[in-house]
């Protein structure tokens, strides 16, 4: 018992000494000093490299980087930094925990990736890019699977206007045209009606709920 304590007392007393080192980082966003809270962000991690990894880092480096990505021309290479800042956060210790740091700081750059892919996937789908659109709406349907676990969003519908399972299909019904490039379909899923008239109706109506 005292073993599990005393681990217990060095997790706390480590999360609270990380949070002390990001507490700049923090001030500079909550004023919306983003330029500020990207260097003292690289101030921190200059001067304690072992950071980088951390929750804290990882969150506070996609909080950043998600405001930097609102434009686009500027910082053309943001949304990648986000992303990757991101799914590395969602990667880490912190997702075990229900996500501390983001429910404290935030759940932006998770609605952020959640809205850029699916807007992106809806133009995919519109210019005919089937594969691109339904990895767009797989990763749109991830951040939205964690926003909705978490009840950060007020909306009581999970991915808004398609399902998980809409874009499995569409994924399927794009492969089963082009089986010759999908070795590993099974022919046999190939039936008529992989996606239902009314799931048609649904995918053709995305524009007007995007």
């Amino acid at each position: 018992m005292k073993k599990i304590l005393g681990v217990l007392s060095l997790v706390c007393f480590t999360t609270i000494i990380h949070a002390q080192d990001f507490k700049k980082v923090q001030a500079s966003l909550l004023i919306n000093q983003v330029d500020a809270a990207k260097a003292e962000l690289e101030k921190v991690i200059a001067k304690k490299p072992a950071l980088a990894t951390t929750p804290e880092a990882l969150y506070f480096k996609a909080k950043i980087y998600s405001a930097l990505a609102k434009d686009a021309v500027k910082n053309p290479n943001a949304v990648n930094d986000e992303k990757a800042a991101l799914d590395a956060y969602i990667e880490s210790e912190d997702a075990k925990k229900g996500f501390p740091v983001a429910k404290e700081n935030g759940s932006e750059p998770f609605f952020d990736l959640y809205l850029k892919n699916f807007k992106d996937g809806v133009a995919s789908f519109n210019e005919k890019k089937y594969p691109a659109a339904g990895s767009q709406f797989e990763q749109a349907v991830y951040y939205s699977d964690i926003i909705f676990a978490n009840g950060w969003s007020s909306s009581k519908h999970k991915f808004d206007t398609i399902s998980k399972a809409i874009v499995i299909k569409l994924k399927l019904w794009y492969e089963c045209q082009n089986l010759s490039s999908f070795p590993d379909v099974d022919p046999a899923s190939c039936t008529d009606n992989v996606i239902s008239a009314i799931e048609w109706n649904q995918i053709k109506n995305w524009p007007a709920h995007g």
